[in-house]
Parts: C-alpha cells; structure tokens; sequence
C-alpha cells in the first residue's frame, strides 16, 4: 500500500472500492449538444472543459511517467520574492460549513490559519492590502490542507505569476510559521464557493447528466478509464478552479511528492458549489485501497 493513504481521512473515495467497479456507475457521451467555446476564451463549456482536462491530465502523466522529472518553474522562487510577500490573513473568515466539514473529516481547525499572498506596489515596495489581499487561503501545513478562499487574479497588480506558484511559494513561509511540514505533504484543496461562471455552469451540466439537482447529495468524480465517466472528472479538472492543482502537481513534481489528483467531491450551498480535490501518489489505481468507514 503506497505510504500516506492509512491517513487519507476524507471523503470516501477510491478507498470505498476498486476503480473499475467505481468508475461503472454512469456514462455520459462527451461532446454535448450545444457546447461552444466561450467569447472570452475561458473554459466555460462541458465538452471545451473535458478536452482541456483531458490535456491537462496526458501532460502531468507524461510527467511523473519520469524517472527524475525537471522543475517546470526554476525561477519562480526569484520571481515571488521580487513581486510579492505573505502574511497572516487580517480578513475575517469563519467558514462555518466548511470548517464542519473539515471536523466531520478528523482535520483539528485549530492548526487552520489564514494567510494572505499579496503583491507588493512597485515604487513603494509594500505589501498592497486595500481593498483586499488579491489572494486569501487558509493553510494547516501540518497535516496538508490548502482552503483556497478567495483568490481574484484581476486585484493582483503585478501578475507575475499564477495561483499554483504563488501557492507553491507561499507555503514555506506559512511552514515556517506553523512548525509544520514540506508542501508534499499536502493531501487536500478545497475550492470555498466558487463563484466562477464558467465552473458552475460545467458543475450543473455534470449534475443534471448524474440525475441530480444543485442541492441534492454530494457527488465524487473519479479519474475512470474504463468507461466515459472520466469525461466527468476530466471537465472539472479543466476548468478554471481546478486546473491550477494540476499546475501546481506538474510544475514541481518532486517537491510536490510525485501526486496526481486521485478524486474529487463537489457540494453546491445556497450560493455557490464548494470542490474538495485529493491528492495522493501517481499511480494509486494500481493498488487495492481496503475500505475505510465512513467519517
């Protein structure tokens, strides 16, 4: 059994079954009637989304399929510490439902703390705080948790790097600060009411192929190869939520333990849908996971 998984305490996942018995649960044919690329380019479309995904999926495989994979992003490190900084989050974020959840997963949301990536203003070279940090997540890097909370790229006044390496970078500091550990320790993102347009209208055309309505159940989406219900999973990973994991898993393979995206679950609140994303070591599906209770 690969090492970590005896620990991997969330959502019942690949840890409820073998994968093809998993993955036979529901079709669905891929393209769907109607799709079209959206006018502003982004991923917004079931079929534009699983061809993504899809892409997305071959390019991180191809990479871990290395014997010793190089860094995507050498100088990342130079770039944040010339354009940005992070520090602990002074927004109020109390993620109620969220935080059940993550008890209800046997996380302990005491080591849960905000922090604040934010890029620094080019004359003065501080921090740029107003109105709001661009990007706000909160870490536990003891026990590899990431809750992406709120992350707008377009407050983000330099742009000198994506979400996945300003997370990449942030964690050190944030490790530093908690005692905690490397960032391959990291097990779980969760993506806090995604209001993208873009992703909710992939998340409701997902749901409506599965029979269900926004609040009913909280589905998995697995990365079958059996059948087309890895459409599924291969167009929430292309959208614009989810694709910046798969970034972060493919930029820095070795730092990041060698991971893929093993499941995802999804959960639509009264406003908008929250995606938990695991993580584990490339290759899981071809070991027999035994089956954990339920949390």
């Amino acid at each position: 059994m690969p090492t970590g998984f005896a620990t991997h305490t969330m959502r019942p996942s690949i840890l409820t079954a073998v994968l093809t018995i998993v993955c036979s649960v529901v079709a669905v044919n891929a393209p769907w009637p109607g799709d079209k690329q959206s006018d502003d380019g982004y991923c917004s479309f079931y079929a534009d989304c699983s061809t993504d995904g899809l892409k997305y999926w071959n390019t991180l495989h191809t990479t871990l399929s290395q014997a010793n994979p190089v860094e995507n992003f050498p100088n990342g490190r130079a770039i944040f510490g010339q354009y940005y900084g992070a520090a602990p989050s002074e927004q109020p974020n109390p993620m109620k439902r969220i935080r059940q959840d993550l008890v209800n997963h046997g996380f302990d949301i005491s080591l849960l703390t905000g922090w604040s990536t934010m890029s620094k203003n080019e004359e003065t070279g501080v921090l740029e705080t107003d109105p709001m940090p661009a990007y706000d997540n909160d870490f536990d890097t003891r026990n590899g948790l990431l809750v992406a909370s709120a992350n707008f790229r377009e407050w983000d006044s330099q742009r000198e790097l994506p979400w996945s390496e300003l997370m990449f970078q942030t964690w050190p500091i944030v490790q530093a600060a908690q005692g905690g550990g490397p960032i391959s320790n990291l097990k779980v993102v969760v993506r806090k009411e995604v209001e993208n347009e873009g992703t909710q209208e992939v998340l409701r055309t997902m749901y409506r192929a599965r029979g269900l309505t926004m609040n009913q159940g909280d589905p998995t989406w697995y990365p079958c190869n059996e059948d087309q219900h890895r459409y599924f999973f291969h167009a929430l990973m292309g959208t614009d939520n989810v694709k910046g994991v798969v970034w972060l898993l493919n930029d820095h393979p070795n730092a990041m333990g060698k991971k893929e995206i093993t499941d995802m679950w999804t959960r639509w609140t009264e406003r908008d849908p929250d995606i938990w994303i695991n993580l584990g070591p490339a290759d899981w599906h071809k070991y027999l996971i035994p089956t954990l209770p339920k949390p």
